[in-house]
């Protein structure tokens, strides 16, 4: 079990990092979708063609639209930026079994976090790009399966993190119950002697 919880994190975090190259937001009029921005486009930063928006209305006129939208570019966005190297860390991190369980779920709770934040602000950062009131920004494929992964190694690790501590605990305990310790000199003995392995003196007084 201790070998498979030791692949679990590198797979997660790499699928994360598979993720960026899948469509993270979708351009859509209408419940038509216009144009894909994947989680690598988003760091180095993408344009939106006039062209490929105006196909998509096909057989309609917008002027509007034809007017006021051209090639826009769209930012590099340095949210989508921590959020790959959160993947890339984590993934990293998790080859180091000391500091794979904290490490892992550090990673998770903060590319959950920032995806989050980043799904709240890419609204404005591409519609301010392309003035026409009926688009609009939907989350693709790639940027739920981030997030759904995400939360999973946040989830995953946290409990594994948990269930050491509590081993800990009770192995402490375990360890106390079974010590005692001589009257007479203050040896600690196995708590199934009878006599001090030191001084030899009668463990009877000592029995619950």
């Amino acid at each position: 079990m201790e070998e498979i919880n030791k692949i679990i994190n590198p797979i997660l975090f790499l699928i994360i990092l598979i993720c960026f190259f899948l469509p993270f937001f979708n351009l859509t009029c209408q419940q038509q979708k216009l144009a894909s921005v994947s989680g690598l486009e988003l760091i180095s930063g993408t344009s939106i063609s006039t062209e490929g928006i105006s196909k998509g209305f096909s057989g309609v006129s917008i002027p509007d639209l034809n007017k006021n939208i051209k090639n826009e570019n769209v930012s590099p966005e340095p949210l989508a930026f921590v959020a790959f190297l959160l993947a890339l860390g984590g993934f990293i991190i998790s080859f180091f079994w000391k500091f794979a369980k904290i490490g892992s779920a550090i990673a998770g709770l903060l590319g959950t976090i920032v995806l989050i934040f980043l799904s709240s602000i890419i609204t404005d950062d591409i519609l301010g790009k392309v003035h026409y009131q009926l688009l609009n920004i939907e989350c693709a494929f790639g940027y739920y399966l981030a997030l759904l992964l995400f939360v999973t190694v946040m989830v995953y690790n946290a409990y594994l993190f948990i269930i050491k501590a509590n081993y800990t605990v009770d192995n402490s305990t375990d360890l106390y119950e079974r010590m005692r310790i001589c009257p007479a000199c203050g040896t600690v003995n196995d708590r199934v002697s009878m006599y001090c392995n030191k001084c030899g003196g009668s463990m009877d007084n000592f029995l619950n």
